[in-house]
């Protein structure tokens, strides 16, 4: 049986798994932007190095707050 501390760091690491995921797919979406012969506005560069700075930009997974898509 695992203890309650166990089971308290598997679903922390689960739900930042799952953020990590999204943040994922989110720059999946966009990187027709980043490539070369596309040009990337600033509004597009700020959204996208919000998304990279997740999840480090936020202490708890349930606190993410998701950059607006411009």
């Amino acid at each position: 049986e695992p203890t309650d501390e166990q089971l308290e760091v598997a679903l922390y690491r689960s739900n930042w798994d799952e953020v990590r995921k999204q943040r994922d797919a989110l720059l999946t979406a966009t990187d027709f932007y980043a490539l070369s012969d596309v040009t990337m506005s600033a509004d597009m560069a700020t959204y996208r190095e919000a998304l990279r700075d997740l999840p480090a930009s936020t202490a708890n997974s349930e606190d993410v707050v998701w950059p607006t898509k411009p």
